[in-house]
């Protein structure tokens, strides 16, 4: 199953992760984005590390 692949664990991080890098990613921009819309992200791109990024510089 590819879920249990390294590579794709690399690319991948858990709701907690997810959260706390855009949380984080949005504080060092001083952007106050609420905690509602970074849920419903995370939910939405699954913990992929790439979408994640791009979430978070559009």
């Amino acid at each position: 199953m590819i879920q249990n692949h390294p590579f794709w664990k690399a690319l991948c991080r858990n709701q907690a992760e997810s959260y706390d890098s855009l949380r984080k990613g949005f504080e060092e921009l001083n952007l106050e984005v609420p905690e509602e819309e970074i849920r419903e992200a995370v939910e939405e791109l699954d913990g992929i590390v790439g979408w994640l990024t791009l979430y978070g510089y559009n």
